[in-house]
């Protein structure tokens, strides 16, 4: 699996419930790192880590690309897609502005061998064929159980109050 940041920690979760629910293995590649982000990393890939980030290239069997991450990207001085002959290949977009706006670049590939699966039901309706796959979060895990919020947010422009909540 490759991705360049994992800002939600839904790449790692997904590869730890791989791991743990499934007879198969999976690593995690990631190219940026983000400090703000307090997740999880499996095989961070800049200057270090190289030689096991090609033999992953060379003897993996599926290429799991997250987000906006592609096979014409890079792994150091490795071009993902040298790699990507003979492998089966899941693009998991999550609604990324680059995603979004290269509809044409997605569908030209729900027609090769592999799969596109998207991580909201909205992205069915731009993505015809790909298949839902919720983000994978740890759901008993206190950061993302709903909490109570007693604010509320008044409008500058409209004097209206609204109720602002968030839902993983």
């Amino acid at each position: 699996m490759m991705t360049s940041t994992d800002p939600a920690g839904t790449a790692i979760h997904f590869a730890q419930a791989i791991n743990r629910h499934t007879p198969h293995t999976c690593r995690l590649i990631t190219t940026e790192r983000v400090e703000s982000f307090n997740c999880d990393y499996d095989l961070h890939v800049v200057y270090d880590n190289l030689q096991e980030a090609r033999y992953l290239l060379q003897h993996s069997d599926v290429f799991h690309f997250h987000k906006s991450f592609e096979e014409e990207l890079e792994l150091g001085p490795y071009r993902v897609a040298d790699y990507v002959r003979g492998k089966r290949v899941v693009y998991h977009l999550h609604g990324h502005p680059r995603e979004r706006g290269r509809s044409e670049w997605v569908r030209a590939r729900l027609g090769r061998p592999g799969a596109v699966a998207v991580s909201t039901p909205d992205l069915l309706e731009l993505y015809p064929g790909a298949t839902w796959v919720p983000n994978l979060v740890p759901p008993h895990d206190v950061l993302y159980q709903p909490r109570r919020c007693d604010r509320t947010v008044t409008s500058t422009i409209h004097g209206d109050v609204c109720l602002v909540g968030h839902s993983p």
